[in-house]
């Protein structure tokens, strides 16, 4: 919890500041107020217009959810924007990933100045935080109006799912979310109508005992995998893993490049839901749940449940970007490998590592092509310009479908983190390429976390075609080696 006590001397400029900044952008909301020449009640009055703020521009309460719990509704957070200009600022801003928790969620962090952080804010901690960074002279807005209609959309699937309870996965509509159980049983469907070319592979299981499925899709002896869903609000993610399963399987038959490339070049494996746990929850209960859901016996955070499962990998374990604080939204856990869905990967991989020619990890949100190495800066992997030439052909080809503009960037370029999967996996295995993708949307203003069904379909078309460069590319790689 980061708190800044009211005591503190407010700067008449900092008010002037505040006023200018909720006037400019919300200024149909609210007249100017009159500030006390007591800065004691000028406090207590700046707080109080951020409650009529909140009030006024806040989350309606939405209904109940797919188990019938109560849905998070994120009913008064805001979604701040905050710029360092300055070292000793973004300092202050890299200071809030260890108080990253639920009240306190960091979205993206700034690797640098003139970069900015996203973080979202509970109702409890807007004077707080906001106080700090004007104190520190960052520059910040309020990005808020977006938020109500991305968590109504959210609760109109929800209902949705309440009233489909005969689900056939004859049915399955490849253009909406879909919960674990009914991905579970679409995979199965596949694989029992073409076990020649289709095999389900049981990876492992989670903490609460849900399996870790993956689907094998092609006879090439040569594989390419693929994973999504390591964070559980990643929606997006997970559909466009589910959407190039289902591609795969209609195209086989039809396109015969395809087919071959299947069969001769590379398979495909694909865990599209990697954190199962985590995922179920976001529709049950909490829809911006990004962690696991493991619980220990930790006497002094007894109500914080989860790891940050892409910082349990064993490469620079519990470094920077990464917390020892259970609350925390990046808790890498108490060792690495600690929780079973991280130790199942890394024993497959390990086990296929001669086999598979390149990983993919599926993420959102911000349209970006990610390389390792995420650890730190300057730290290249030996084949980086294979690499970057292998991310500039895929973003190229992906854009043909809907002119959708992906970045390539190494990873640390865009925020330090350690114990990532991409990281280990190029550090520890011999499998040469790795990658992070963050797919739609650029920016929250479109949808974040939250992307409307109507993006499912185009997004994962675009990366379908992006990754199937890839794919077609590492032999003509292996050839030339």
């Amino acid at each position: 919890m980061v708190y800044i006590s009211t005591n503190v001397l407010v700067k008449k400029q900092s008010f002037t500041i505040f006023e200018q900044m909720m006037h400019e952008k919300h200024s149909f909301l609210f007249a100017k107020q009159y500030i006390s020449h007591s800065f004691r009640k000028a406090e207590l009055n700046i707080m109080m217009l951020l409650v009529r703020t909140i009030f006024a521009i806040g989350l309606l309460r939405i209904g109940s959810g797919y188990s019938n719990k109560a849905l998070e509704t994120y009913q008064g957070h805001i979604l701040l924007e905050a710029v360092p200009r300055t070292e000793q600022q973004l300092i202050t801003l890299q200071q809030l990933i260890h108080y990253n928790n639920s009240e306190i969620d960091v979205w993206t962090l700034s690797p640098s100045i003139w970069k900015k952080s996203l973080i979202l804010v509970a109702p409890q901690h807007h004077y707080d935080i906001y106080k700090r960074m004007l104190d520190d002279g960052i520059k910040v807005k309020i990005a808020i109006d977006h938020l109500k209609s991305m968590f109504a959309t959210h609760a109109n699937i929800i209902e949705r799912r309440i009233h489909k309870c005969n689900f056939s996965s004859n049915d399955f509509d490849i253009s909406e979310y879909h919960t674990y159980d009914e991905i579970a049983e679409y995979m199965k469907m596949i694989s029992s109508q073409h076990p020649n070319w289709t095999e389900l592979i049981s990876v492992g299981y989670s903490f609460e005992g849900r399996e870790l499925l993956a689907i094998k899709i092609g006879t090439a002896s040569s594989s390419f995998w693929i994973d999504a869903g390591i964070h559980s609000r990643e929606w997006i993610s997970v559909s466009s893993a589910v959407f190039i399963i289902g591609q795969l399987h209609k195209q086989y038959n039809l396109d015969t490049n395809l087919r071959r490339l299947l069969s001769e070049t590379v398979s495909w494996i694909i865990l599209p839901v990697f954190n199962p746990d985590g995922y179920e929850f976001t529709w049950n209960k909490d829809r911006l749940w990004r962690k696991s859901r493991s619980k220990y016996k930790m006497p002094l955070f007894k109500s914080c449940i989860g790891v940050d499962l892409n910082r349990n990998f064993d490469m620079d374990f519990g470094g920077s970007g990464s917390s020892s604080n259970p609350c925390s939204n990046v808790y890498h856990g108490k060792y690495s490998f600690s929780e079973p869905e991280t130790r199942a990967v890394m024993r497959y991989l390990s086990k296929m590592q001669d086999k598979i020619k390149a990983c993919i990890s599926l993420h959102s949100f911000g349209q970006l092509w990610l390389m390792p190495y995420g650890n730190k800066q300057g730290h290249y992997p030996t084949n980086y310009r294979e690499m970057v030439k292998l991310a500039n052909g895929a973003v190229k080809e992906l854009r043909t479908v809907h002119r959708s503009i992906y970045k390539v960037l190494k990873a640390s370029d865009l925020y330090i983190s350690t114990g990532v999967a991409a990281d280990w996996i190029l550090n520890a295995t011999s499998i040469k390429y790795a990658f992070t993708v963050e797919l739609r949307p650029e920016t929250p203003e479109k949808g974040g976390f939250v992307l409307p069904e109507k993006e499912i379909v185009p997004t994962g078309e675009e990366i379908f075609i992006g990754l199937k460069f890839i794919a077609e590319t590492l032999i003509k790689l292996e050839d030339a080696d």
